[in-house]
């Protein structure tokens, strides 16, 4: 019984994070400068031109952060700029 209870715990909860990331994509796909090319798990990864980066990257934490919809878990969203995943996980 009590793995069910955590499992329905769970359910919710990872529910609710597929639904943000999918709205942020959503978002984030507006930005003109860029584009995603891969998202794995909470994060997108983009393709950009450098000098477009840090435009980009502030804009992205502005769309992504979804207008803080509630309200007591902010969204926090942090971006990395680096010429490939790997450099971005340093």
């Amino acid at each position: 019984r009590e793995a069910a209870e955590r499992v329905c715990i769970n359910h919710v909860i990872q529910g609710t994070s597929a639904d943000i990331i999918r709205m942020a994509m959503l978002q984030v796909n507006l930005i003109e400068t860029g584009h995603i090319i891969i998202t794995c798990h909470d994060e997108l990864v983009s393709r950009v031109p450098k000098a477009q980066s840090a435009l980009y990257a502030g804009e992205m934490v502005r769309v992504m952060e979804l207008g803080q919809p509630f309200k007591d878990v902010p969204i926090v969203v942090d971006v990395t700029v680096a010429d490939n995943w790997y450099g971005a996980h340093k």
